[in-house]
């Protein structure tokens, strides 16, 4: 998150604008979204909402942006989203269905599920520095702190 950020107001507000539009239009409805179908790269949508939270601490967004930074871990490439949708509708389908998926691909979609959750964790770590609005004036004590 330290990365040297060269966008202006107007295109973090267009990119986050976009990227919420996804989400909001129906990209919110699964626990997880192709990465084709994002607006742009998921690094310059990291970028822009990391900008936001930064730029604007006290914005009446801010805990929008921070919940839209933790999901962009969602979005899947190509590969690994076809493995976690076939594990999905298999269990939608049922326990027999799922049983009859390939056990090689059950385990690599199961992976993948793992690994998007401790990738959101890891996403909310970085996003802690930032603190919540109002809370990053150095007043707030942690535990075991005088």
């Amino acid at each position: 998150m330290n990365q040297t950020l060269s966008l202006n107001d107007g295109e973090i507000r267009e990119i986050i604008r976009a990227y919420f539009e996804v989400l909001e239009g129906g990209g919110a409805e699964s626990c997880f979204g192709q990465e084709r179908g994002l607006p742009y790269p998921k690094e310059l949508i990291s970028r822009a909402l990391v900008a936001a939270l930064r730029r604007w601490p006290d914005g009446s967004d801010w805990e929008r942006w921070r919940a839209g930074f933790i999901e962009m871990e969602r979005f899947l490439g190509e590969v690994d989203w076809d493995l976690v949708e076939e594990f999905s509708a298999r269990a939608n389908e049922g326990p027999e269905a799922i049983l009859a998926m390939d056990m090689a691909r059950m385990q690599a979609a199961n992976s993948i599920t793992h690994a998007v959750s401790l990738r959101k964790l890891r996403r909310m770590e970085e996003i802690n520095d930032l603190s919540l609005p109002g809370m990053n004036t150095g007043s707030v004590k942690r535990d075991g702190e005088d």
